[in-house]
């Protein structure tokens, strides 16, 4: 688990408080107590105590790209809030690579195929499953790397750094794919409408771990999961039995995937008077090790984690992501 520990010179008492404030605003989980406050969410644990020298702000997080957005979080906010920085001891800055549009194309109603060419020696150890692409206000110059970790140009809140799932990797690391949910208001439907050959796109990652594969695999998420699932399904072992359940706005969305003979996927278009969490408990578990994966939206996700925990499922056995919260 990579951790970094930082100095915020300001004092405690001044500096717990809002900052404890913003973790709730964004949905964390808080604990305050005198003299510390931990903040607990998926993409790890961030530890604020008091300190002879100001604050010290311990970061534990899942991976290495969450470590990367836990601090240029707290350093946006800290030089918004207090117009310092905390200095970072053991941080290592994420990994960017200035990538090329080679084509942008629907693939289906709601979906869009894009091709990028770069360096991407970084995201083929076989396990790299997810990039996040960097999106910035117009005009502003690519952030860069300094003593605080990230400068982001217009503050970090400016910059949009959405996940995204890898489709197909070059065997030579020269390109890779990934498949766009195109919605109304997303900023990478956006750029994709407008982007054209040869335009410059800056990315971070790798980062992220694919689905757990195991000998049954239950999968279940909306058009922003699709991706990943079919990845999932695309490197499940021969004899791997399960079912996947992928719910999308139109049945037309559905692509062609070659799957072992015990395991099956069922598309459910939106509006068909289902929803992710009956589909969850649709799964039928089976004793022996087993796999379990669901995406949704953020509320979604909560709620199928106590449902998972109802099921018997551990948490070794099954694992909720985020892709979108409604209302943002």
């Amino acid at each position: 688990m990579p951790t970094a520990t930082g100095m915020l010179p300001i004092e405690a008492r001044t500096a717990l408080s809002p900052l404890a404030e913003r973790a709730r605003a964004r949905g964390a989980a808080v604990e305050s107590r005198e003299g510390q406050v931990t903040i607990r969410s998926s993409a790890g644990v961030v530890t604020a105590a008091a300190h002879p020298r100001g604050v010290q702000i311990s970061v534990a997080a899942t991976e290495t790209q969450q470590m990367s957005a836990l601090v240029d979080l707290i350093n946006g906010f800290c030089a918004t809030a207090f117009d310092a920085v905390p200095h970072w001891m053991g941080l290592q800055p994420p990994k960017m690579t200035m990538t090329r549009v080679v084509s942008i194309r629907q693939i289906s109603p709601n979906f869009r195929r894009v091709r990028l060419a770069g360096d991407f020696s970084a995201f083929m150890d076989g396990q790299s499953a997810h990039f996040r692409f960097v999106l910035g206000p117009e005009g502003a110059d690519w952030p860069r790397t300094g003593e605080a970790g990230v400068e982001w140009p217009g503050g970090i809140d400016a910059w949009h750094r959405p996940p995204y799932t890898i489709v197909a990797l070059d065997p030579e690391g020269r390109w890779l794919d990934t498949d766009v949910f195109v919605h109304e208001g997303g900023r990478v439907t956006e750029w994709t409408a407008t982007a054209q050959p040869g335009d410059a796109m800056l990315i971070a990652g790798p980062g992220g771990k694919a689905v757990r594969q195991a000998p049954w695999l239950g999968l279940v998420g909306d058009e922003t999961a699709l991706p990943v699932i079919l990845r999932a399904l695309k490197a499940a072992e021969p004899g791997t039995r399960g079912h996947a359940f992928v719910l999308v706005p139109d049945l037309a969305d559905a692509q062609e995937v070659a799957l072992p003979d015990g395991l099956s996927l069922t598309w459910i278009a939106r509006g068909a008077g289902v929803d992710l969490l009956s589909l969850l408990h649709r799964l039928s578990l089976p004793d022996g090790p087993r796999s379990a994966f669901f995406a949704g939206e953020r509320s979604e996700a909560t709620a199928a984690r106590e449902i998972a925990a109802a099921m018997g499922l551990g948490p070794d056995e099954f694992r909720a992501a985020t892709y979108w919260t409604a209302g943002r």
